[in-house]
């Protein structure tokens, strides 16, 4: 039996943060779902060193498969706005964007 460094006091209980909405302004465009999930769930249960494992979001297809990748574009003044996107792609990729134009 392992008893080293042991000890009999229990471990103090520590809340976890919880969700909490973060003040926003100006404008912001971001990479979305599954990524912006994950980087909140990790912030509200308090395991932000998570994010520090995958600093750039990754993700695969196979030959032949479609990677569709969300962005978020939010626009928080009063201001109208249009974002414009337009994909860098590697040598033999194809881009099925309905609209490269965005109110």
């Amino acid at each position: 039996m392992f008893s080293e460094n042991v000890s009999k006091t229990p471990v103090p209980f520590a809340r976890v943060r919880g969700y909490q909405a973060e003040r926003v302004a100006g404008r912001s465009f971001e990479i979305g779902d599954p990524w912006r999930f994950y980087s909140l769930f990790w912030k509200a249960h308090d395991l932000g060193r998570l994010a520090e494992l995958l600093p750039v979001p990754e993700a695969s297809a196979q030959f032949g498969e479609r990677l569709p990748v969300q962005m978020r574009a939010c626009n928080y003044t009063a201001e109208s706005s249009e974002v414009v996107i337009t994909a860098l792609l590697p040598a033999g990729w194809t881009d099925h964007t309905q609209s490269s134009r965005y109110p």
